[in-house]
């Protein structure tokens, strides 16, 4: 009996708390999405159309981006999406509808998930194993120069030449 109050005490606390956090999160969610739905002005949506028509490339005009093409069919979904901001839908919903209607290869850059991760790993990857190359070379070089210098200890000094020594050495003092 116990342990079934206890039960119902936690569950009792679980919703408080499910409650609580319900409470807190939905109105920022609500803000959220209507700010992403609220209209914008005229010069606003012409920036968001540039920032959408520079990170995606034109499916009419091969190689360029959907920005630099000069074709009347972008300049007429140039409009149709300047439109669409105006009315108040989010670039990131006019540009996944883009990537549904050409299809993923109008991405100007590679997502970094899945495989095109690896085209924004591969080039430091690359350069980095480059570099660990570069250097153990570079070590295995010196240690080869050195083991092909033979260790020769200095030749033995007469006593002559010992006097000759301790003699400028004293005159230098």
């Amino acid at each position: 009996m116990n342990e079934l109050l206890t039960i119902k005490k936690q569950c009792a606390e679980y919703t408080f708390a499910f409650s609580l956090a319900l409470c807190l999160v939905l109105p920022l969610v609500a803000c959220r999405a209507w700010a992403e739905t609220s209209p914008i002005s005229s010069e606003a949506a012409d920036v968001k159309v540039e920032e959408i028509f520079g990170s995606l490339m034109s499916p009419f005009c091969p190689g360029k981006l959907l920005r630099d093409c000069t074709s009347s069919s972008a300049a007429e979904l140039k409009q149709k999406v300047h439109q669409r901001l105006l009315k108040g839908e989010s670039a990131e919903h006019i540009t996944q509808s883009l990537l549904v209607l050409y299809g993923e290869e109008i991405r100007a850059a590679p997502r970094v998930r899945g495989f095109g991760a690896t085209a924004w790993i591969a080039p430091f990857a690359f350069l980095a194993l480059g570099g660990v190359i570069f250097f153990l070379w570079l070590a295995s070089r010196r240690n080869r120069e050195q083991s092909a210098i033979p260790a020769q200890s200095p030749p033995p000094i007469d006593s002559q030449m010992r006097e000759r020594i301790d003699r400028a050495m004293r005159e230098a003092r």
